[in-house]
């Protein structure tokens, strides 16, 4: 009995310290969770958007040195980190992508780039456009509103504004392709109303049927000139072997002029035709356009 209780009181002091050591072990789990959790939650988070004009390039600065980049689709947008800060983009094709940064101090940015040919100024202010392909030329639609000037060593042009309006800015590239940018120089619309269709009053027809009316035979055999009582008369003396047995011309069909459908109680439809029956009215086609850009709405 003594051996007994005493594997038992073994068992129950063995059990108490394996909770005991259990116990002791949750406070590193939770602070392990806590470390994680740390290193995974970032300072801010950033998104922001890059214009490029045609093939312009653009190098894009981050606030600190990036620790990891990661970019989307390079189809319409060529991308690469330039140094421990700088990332630089140019554009392809129309379109757009973007990129991640993850710089070391723990902030993370989103960087959304997108290739286009519109772009817009304000009046009276110059924008450098650096190109990732050499110029031939440039050429301003209307050098009212903006000029361009093509750098010396042909990688840049200079747009330089002057009034609000739209123009358009021919570049040939030295692949001898050639670009339309279209720039917008900021300004308030003014609307006008444009007439593209005038009002206008459309017939509306109906198609009704061409009856006339005919006298006939049972079978359908116009008969007019027997619509007449007395042409009947006369026709059934000369030849209806049922009202007149020796008539002189008997008909071979045995027929009797009585049998005739009178043409008012026998209308018939010889075809059909549109009539017009009223007019339906439309209101002209307009559309609003701006004076000064020809934007429309």
């Amino acid at each position: 009995m003594k051996k007994s209780e005493t594997g038992f009181i073994t068992r129950i002091v063995t059990l108490i310290m394996v909770c005991v050591m259990a116990l002791s072990l949750i406070p590193n789990v939770s602070a392990n969770a806590a470390t994680t959790s740390k290193s995974t939650a970032y300072k801010s988070t950033k998104t922001m958007t890059c214009y490029l004009a045609g093939r312009e390039r653009k190098t894009i600065t981050m606030p600190a040195d990036i620790a990891k980049i990661s970019f989307g689709s390079q189809s319409a947008v060529k991308m690469r980190k330039a140094s421990s800060r700088k990332v630089v983009v140019s554009g392809i094709r129309n379109g757009k992508t973007k990129f991640t940064v993850i710089t070391k101090d723990k902030r993370r940015i989103v960087c959304n780039v997108v290739r286009t040919t519109k772009f817009t100024m304000s009046p009276s202010k110059k924008r450098v456009i650096n190109t990732n392909i050499k110029l031939k030329y440039v050429k301003s639609s209307n050098t009212k509103l903006a000029t361009v000037k093509l750098a010396k060593n042909k990688k840049s042009f200079t747009v330089t504004t002057k009034k609000k309006g739209t123009v358009k800015i021919t570049v040939r590239y030295s692949n001898n392709k050639v670009e339309t940018l279209r720039l917008v120089v900021a300004h308030q619309h003014t609307w006008k109303t444009v007439v593209d269709k005038d009002e206008w009053d459309e017939p509306i027809y109906e198609e009704k049927p061409i009856i006339e009316y005919h006298a006939a035979w049972p079978d359908g055999t116009y008969a007019d000139e027997l619509d007449d009582s007395g042409a009947k008369v006369q026709w059934c003396i000369d030849h209806c072997i049922h009202c007149f047995p020796n008539c002189p011309d008997p008909d071979p069909a045995g027929r009797c002029a009585l049998q005739v459908c009178q043409s008012a109680s026998n209308p018939v439809i010889v075809g059909y035709e549109k009539v017009q029956t009223g007019t339906k009215h439309h209101n002209a086609v307009t559309h609003q356009e701006c004076t000064t850009c020809g934007a429309r709405k």
